[in-house]
Protein backbone atom coordinates (compact mmCIF):
# COMPACT_ATOMS: atom_id res chain seq x y z
CA UNK A 1 0.00 0.00 0.00
CA UNK A 2 2.75 2.39 0.82
CA UNK A 3 4.45 1.44 -2.59
CA UNK A 4 0.94 2.86 -4.43
CA UNK A 5 0.50 5.98 -2.04
CA UNK A 6 4.21 6.52 -3.37
CA UNK A 7 3.69 5.89 -6.96
CA UNK A 8 0.53 7.22 -7.82
CA UNK A 9 -0.44 10.50 -6.92
CA UNK A 10 -4.62 10.74 -7.60
CA UNK A 11 -6.85 10.03 -4.79
CA UNK A 12 -9.15 8.63 -7.71
CA UNK A 13 -6.00 6.15 -8.81
CA UNK A 14 -4.83 5.33 -5.29
CA UNK A 15 -8.09 3.96 -4.14
CA UNK A 16 -8.88 2.26 -7.50
CA UNK A 17 -5.59 0.74 -7.44
CA UNK A 18 -5.98 -0.57 -3.20
CA UNK A 19 -9.08 -2.16 -4.27
CA UNK A 20 -7.17 -4.40 -7.39
CA UNK A 21 -4.76 -5.37 -4.78
CA UNK A 22 -7.11 -6.39 -1.78
CA UNK A 23 -9.37 -8.15 -4.78
CA UNK A 24 -5.85 -10.01 -5.47
CA UNK A 25 -4.51 -10.74 -1.73
CA UNK A 26 -7.85 -11.69 -0.85
CA UNK A 27 -9.01 -13.66 -3.68
CA UNK A 28 -12.41 -11.80 -3.85
CA UNK A 29 -14.78 -11.92 -6.63
CA UNK A 30 -16.16 -8.34 -6.66
CA UNK A 31 -15.31 -5.18 -4.45
CA UNK A 32 -16.11 -1.57 -3.62
CA UNK A 33 -14.45 1.20 -1.92
CA UNK A 34 -16.69 3.66 -0.91
CA UNK A 35 -15.96 7.37 0.62
CA UNK A 36 -18.69 9.42 1.45
CA UNK A 37 -18.83 13.19 1.94
CA UNK A 38 -19.66 15.01 4.94
CA UNK A 39 -23.23 14.58 5.18
CA UNK A 40 -23.32 11.37 4.06
CA UNK A 41 -25.60 12.25 0.68
CA UNK A 42 -23.26 11.61 -2.13
CA UNK A 43 -19.89 9.74 -2.93
CA UNK A 44 -17.11 12.01 -2.95
CA UNK A 45 -15.71 8.50 -4.21
CA UNK A 46 -16.83 5.30 -5.54
CA UNK A 47 -14.97 2.13 -7.05
CA UNK A 48 -16.55 -1.30 -8.17
CA UNK A 49 -14.40 -4.28 -9.64
CA UNK A 50 -16.28 -6.62 -11.44
CA UNK A 51 -20.10 -4.91 -11.34
CA UNK A 52 -21.77 -2.12 -13.80
CA UNK A 53 -23.01 0.00 -11.26
CA UNK A 54 -24.15 1.04 -7.70
CA UNK A 55 -27.81 -0.04 -8.69
CA UNK A 56 -25.89 -3.72 -9.21
CA UNK A 57 -23.98 -4.00 -6.33
CA UNK A 58 -25.70 -2.37 -3.80
CA UNK A 59 -24.53 -2.84 -0.17
CA UNK A 60 -27.22 -4.10 1.97
CA UNK A 61 -28.46 -1.37 4.48
CA UNK A 62 -28.62 -3.92 7.50
CA UNK A 63 -24.45 -4.10 6.52
CA UNK A 64 -23.97 -0.65 6.58
CA UNK A 65 -25.91 0.28 10.05
CA UNK A 66 -24.24 -2.99 11.33
CA UNK A 67 -20.35 -1.70 10.52
CA UNK A 68 -21.44 1.49 11.94
CA UNK A 69 -22.45 0.34 15.15
CA UNK A 70 -19.66 -1.47 15.64
CA UNK A 71 -17.25 0.86 14.48
CA UNK A 72 -15.10 -2.37 13.25
CA UNK A 73 -14.98 -4.48 10.40
CA UNK A 74 -16.72 -8.30 9.77
CA UNK A 75 -16.54 -11.31 7.75
CA UNK A 76 -20.02 -13.31 7.18
CA UNK A 77 -20.35 -17.24 6.00
CA UNK A 78 -23.29 -18.21 4.15
CA UNK A 79 -25.64 -18.84 6.67
CA UNK A 80 -25.03 -15.43 8.16
CA UNK A 81 -25.59 -13.78 4.68
CA UNK A 82 -28.90 -15.92 4.38
CA UNK A 83 -30.00 -14.01 7.78
CA UNK A 84 -29.41 -10.25 5.73
CA UNK A 85 -31.01 -11.76 2.98
CA UNK A 86 -32.98 -14.68 2.28
CA UNK A 87 -31.60 -16.95 -1.19
CA UNK A 88 -28.87 -14.37 -1.75
CA UNK A 89 -26.31 -15.13 -4.08
CA UNK A 90 -23.56 -14.12 -2.27
CA UNK A 91 -21.85 -16.84 -0.20
CA UNK A 92 -18.98 -14.72 1.52
CA UNK A 93 -18.60 -11.05 2.54
CA UNK A 94 -15.69 -9.12 3.77
CA UNK A 95 -16.29 -5.76 4.94
CA UNK A 96 -14.39 -2.80 6.88
CA UNK A 97 -14.80 0.61 7.97
CA UNK A 98 -13.05 3.85 6.89
CA UNK A 99 -12.44 6.05 9.77
CA UNK A 100 -10.26 8.71 11.16
CA UNK A 101 -10.28 9.13 14.30
CA UNK A 102 -13.44 7.64 14.77
CA UNK A 103 -14.79 9.89 12.12
CA UNK A 104 -17.10 7.58 9.61
CA UNK A 105 -15.34 8.49 6.18
CA UNK A 106 -16.41 5.31 4.12
CA UNK A 107 -16.80 1.35 3.77
CA UNK A 108 -14.30 -1.31 2.07
CA UNK A 109 -16.39 -4.05 0.95
CA UNK A 110 -15.74 -7.24 -0.53
CA UNK A 111 -17.20 -10.92 -1.64
CA UNK A 112 -17.78 -13.73 -3.59
CA UNK A 113 -20.79 -14.84 -5.44
CA UNK A 114 -18.62 -18.42 -6.04
CA UNK A 115 -16.84 -19.85 -2.72
CA UNK A 116 -18.23 -20.19 0.65
CA UNK A 117 -16.51 -19.02 3.82
CA UNK A 118 -13.43 -17.41 1.75
CA UNK A 119 -12.52 -15.12 3.97
CA UNK A 120 -10.73 -15.61 7.14
CA UNK A 121 -9.06 -13.92 10.27
CA UNK A 122 -6.03 -12.93 8.48
CA UNK A 123 -8.03 -11.42 5.68
CA UNK A 124 -9.74 -8.95 8.21
CA UNK A 125 -6.64 -8.13 9.86
CA UNK A 126 -5.33 -6.94 6.68
CA UNK A 127 -8.64 -4.72 5.17
CA UNK A 128 -8.67 -3.33 8.79
CA UNK A 129 -4.95 -2.03 8.42
CA UNK A 130 -5.29 -0.95 4.72
CA UNK A 131 -8.68 0.78 5.91
CA UNK A 132 -6.67 2.81 8.55
CA UNK A 133 -4.71 4.07 5.60
CA UNK A 134 -6.86 5.22 3.46
CA UNK A 135 -8.52 6.97 6.43
CA UNK A 136 -5.56 8.74 7.65
CA UNK A 137 -4.62 9.15 3.32
CA UNK A 138 -8.43 10.47 2.42
CA UNK A 139 -8.44 12.73 5.47
CA UNK A 140 -4.99 14.27 4.86
CA UNK A 141 -5.88 14.86 1.14
CA UNK A 142 -8.93 16.62 2.03
CA UNK A 143 -8.05 18.92 4.62
CA UNK A 144 -4.86 19.92 2.60
CA UNK A 145 -7.42 20.77 -0.64
CA UNK A 146 -9.79 22.81 1.72
CA UNK A 147 -7.29 24.95 3.65
CA UNK A 148 -5.30 25.43 0.39
CA UNK A 149 -8.74 26.94 -1.86
CA UNK A 150 -10.27 28.54 1.43
CA UNK A 151 -6.61 30.53 1.36
CA UNK A 152 -6.74 31.04 -2.15
CA UNK A 153 -9.88 32.99 -2.01
CA UNK A 154 -8.00 35.01 -0.60
CA UNK A 155 -5.72 36.06 -3.22
CA UNK A 156 -6.52 38.77 -5.57
CA UNK A 157 -4.74 37.13 -9.04
CA UNK A 158 -5.27 40.90 -10.20
CA UNK A 159 -2.37 41.60 -8.41
CA UNK A 160 -0.08 38.54 -10.06
CA UNK A 161 1.40 40.51 -12.82
CA UNK A 162 4.99 39.63 -11.52
CA UNK A 163 4.08 35.69 -11.15
CA UNK A 164 2.38 35.70 -14.54
CA UNK A 165 5.20 37.46 -16.03
CA UNK A 166 8.02 34.79 -14.61
CA UNK A 167 6.35 32.11 -15.52
CA UNK A 168 4.65 33.47 -18.95
CA UNK A 169 1.15 32.64 -18.10
CA UNK A 170 -1.21 33.41 -21.53
CA UNK A 171 -4.12 35.37 -21.13
CA UNK A 172 -6.40 32.07 -21.21
CA UNK A 173 -4.28 30.68 -19.16
CA UNK A 174 -4.64 33.53 -16.07
CA UNK A 175 -8.33 32.96 -16.88
CA UNK A 176 -7.96 29.15 -15.88
CA UNK A 177 -5.83 29.73 -13.48
CA UNK A 178 -8.58 32.26 -11.81
CA UNK A 179 -11.25 29.56 -12.29
CA UNK A 180 -9.39 26.71 -10.64
CA UNK A 181 -8.79 29.37 -7.81
CA UNK A 182 -12.68 29.39 -7.28
CA UNK A 183 -12.90 25.89 -7.23
CA UNK A 184 -14.36 24.98 -10.44
CA UNK A 185 -14.00 21.99 -12.35
CA UNK A 186 -12.93 21.26 -15.84
CA UNK A 187 -16.46 21.23 -17.23
CA UNK A 188 -17.17 24.03 -15.40
CA UNK A 189 -13.89 26.30 -16.95
CA UNK A 190 -15.32 24.88 -20.69
CA UNK A 191 -18.85 26.26 -20.30
CA UNK A 192 -17.63 29.27 -18.93
CA UNK A 193 -14.81 29.94 -21.87
CA UNK A 194 -16.81 28.50 -24.42
CA UNK A 195 -13.71 25.56 -25.45
CA UNK A 196 -13.99 21.76 -24.92
CA UNK A 197 -12.58 19.98 -21.58
CA UNK A 198 -9.70 18.75 -23.97
CA UNK A 199 -8.60 22.21 -24.65
CA UNK A 200 -9.35 23.40 -20.35
CA UNK A 201 -6.58 19.76 -20.23
CA UNK A 202 -4.17 21.33 -22.22
CA UNK A 203 -4.16 24.99 -20.98
CA UNK A 204 -3.67 23.50 -17.84
CA UNK A 205 -1.12 20.76 -18.89
CA UNK A 206 1.10 24.14 -19.72
CA UNK A 207 0.14 25.72 -16.35
CA UNK A 208 1.55 22.50 -14.62
CA UNK A 209 4.55 22.72 -16.98
CA UNK A 210 5.88 25.80 -16.40
CA UNK A 211 5.12 25.85 -12.66
CA UNK A 212 6.68 22.65 -12.33
CA UNK A 213 3.67 21.32 -10.67
CA UNK A 214 1.53 17.86 -11.31
CA UNK A 215 -2.22 19.18 -9.90
CA UNK A 216 -4.23 21.97 -8.65
CA UNK A 217 -3.31 21.98 -5.05
CA UNK A 218 0.20 21.91 -6.14
CA UNK A 219 -0.40 25.05 -8.30
CA UNK A 220 -2.28 26.68 -5.31
CA UNK A 221 0.56 26.00 -3.02
CA UNK A 222 3.00 27.81 -5.68
CA UNK A 223 1.29 30.97 -6.24
CA UNK A 224 0.75 31.33 -2.49
CA UNK A 225 4.51 30.78 -1.98
CA UNK A 226 5.29 33.13 -4.30
CA UNK A 227 2.91 35.97 -2.55
CA UNK A 228 4.54 35.34 0.62
CA UNK A 229 8.00 34.83 -0.34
Amino acid sequence: ISQILNLYKKPEIILKQILLKLLEVTGAQRGSIQIYNNNMDSFLYQYFYNTDSYNEFEIKNEIIKKIKKQKKGFYLVKNKINEIEKKSEIKSILCDIVLFREEFLGIIYLDSLLVENLFIKDDLKLINIISSQIGVFIKNTFFQKELLQKESKSINLDELGSFFETYNITKQEKNIIKAIFEGKENKCISEEFFISINTVKKHIYNIYKKTSTKNKIQLIKVIMDYINK
